[in-house]
């Protein structure tokens, strides 16, 4: 899976490395995700910008990530199989879930600053491939983009080679070649100012607490009665300015939901 990725343009290196001009105007240094506009190579020619999803073939769907295993089979894909194109990235973010936690892990292609993800597009809007995780991946997550080999990228990118002749490169990349590392997550003034709060009222509700026990159980029974009255308070404003929602499940749970979805 993939659904962020940093791409940072490098002019010298796309004229050297892929004879491809920059046309867009602007240098985009930014964290894309689905619904976001980036820049692409489609059809080895000039870089191009286009959004981060395409839609399902009844276009009920959003879809973000191919997989590579459905692309002869759904109809989404059968009429764009020969519009191919190769996303640059410097690298790509996965979630790790450990409990209830979710790490987030960076991915970077190991000796190379810029690779490129296999993707197809539809009209202004494109997906990334996806294959089976290799080793290195598959302790995250079951499933990794398409990273293309150097080689092979203007041969993927290329509408004069079938997709026969290019569906072998659609295949897990070596994981001999794969980094991952944990992101450190910053602290925010906000995180420290809540967290210093939270102490000071804990400190503080435990030397009152101690206070009233000692001074006996009249202080205690007082309390006790205003504590009631705020409880009931929250009570009665959750149910005035959050009523309880109810929701209609489908008679068929075969039945397809009836509002848009981004799905992998």
């Amino acid at each position: 899976m993939c659904s962020q990725f940093q791409n940072k343009l490098d002019n010298e290196y796309l004229d050297k490395n892929y004879r491809v001009t920059n046309q867009i105007g602007s240098n985009l240094n930014q964290f894309i995700r689905p619904t976001n506009e980036t820049s692409i190579i489609a059809n080895n020619s000039a870089l191009k910008l286009m959004i981060l999803v395409i839609t399902s073939f009844m276009g009920i769907h959003l879809i973000f990530n191919a997989r590579a295993e459905s692309l002869r089979s759904k109809n989404t894909y059968t009429d764009i199989l020969n519009n191919r194109c190769i996303i640059p990235a410097n690298y790509y973010f996965e979630w790790e879930k450990r409990g209830k936690r979710r790490i987030k892990n960076i991915i970077r292609v190991t000796n190379r600053d810029y690779f490129f993800f296999a993707g197809i597009y539809q009209d202004n809007c494109f997906a990334i491939i996806t294959c089976e995780a290799n080793s290195s991946v598959l302790n995250i997550h079951p499933r990794m983009p398409v990273i293309l080999e150097k080689s092979d990228e203007i041969k993927w990118a290329n509408s004069r080679h079938t997709f026969n002749e290019v569906e072998p490169l659609l295949k897990p990349y070596s994981s001999q070649k794969i980094s991952i590392e944990e992101e450190i997550q910053s602290v925010s003034n906000l995180d420290l100012f809540l967290k210093n709060l939270l102490s000071n009222l804990n400190t503080q509700f435990w030397q009152k607490f101690k206070g009233i026990i000692a001074d006996g159980p009249s202080l205690f029974h007082s309390l006790y009665t205003q504590f009631s009255h705020v409880a009931w308070s929250l009570v009665g404003a959750k149910i005035l300015f959050f009523p309880a929602k109810h929701y209609t499940l489908p008679k068929n749970l075969d039945e397809e939901p009836q509002h848009p979805h981004i799905f992998v």
